[in-house]
């Protein structure tokens, strides 16, 4: 319990200071081998701060959910935390359900996350026609929405 609340009081303070950011910046899902201490959350907003000082992130288990610039690329974030210890790897890369049909991610950008699902989802019913017609006539369920 007392750790849950000290990840929720890291992550809303990291929150509260860079509201700046709320809006911009690429969102990446990580997940560890390991579940995600108040230690090891600590060590990885210190590796992510050195890398963006206005990064987000949050933590559930063993997910790490990071808000940082775009000009940072999801493997140099990745190897920046490996570097120091951890065991982290991409969740998700695709941002697609099991079936292929594409999941609408909320990353918190409402117009941003509407606008990445609609073209994924157009291009995968593009893609995928006899699956869509399948999913029309309700023979296949579609994804509930993600919140990582």
């Amino acid at each position: 319990m007392i750790r849950r609340i000290t990840l929720v009081i890291l992550s809303y303070a990291a929150f509260s200071l860079n509201q700046s950011v709320a809006q911009s910046g690429a969102v990446h899902v990580l997940r560890s081998a390991i579940d995600i201490d108040a230690g090891a959350t600590k060590l990885a907003m210190h590796v992510i701060r050195q890398l963006d000082p206005a990064a987000v992130l949050s933590v559930d288990g063993r997910i790490l959910k990071v808000r940082i610039s775009d000009t940072i690329a999801a493997n140099q974030l990745i190897a920046a935390l490996n570097d120091q210890g951890g065991a982290y790897a991409l969740v998700d890369a695709r941002n697609e359900s099991s079936s292929g049909f594409p999941v609408r991610i909320d990353t918190g950008d409402p117009a941003g996350d509407d606008a990445r699902y609609d073209a994924a989802k157009r291009a995968w019913i593009e893609a995928h026609p006899a699956e869509y017609d399948a999913i029309r006539a309700g023979t296949q369920q579609t994804p509930a929405t993600k919140s990582p």
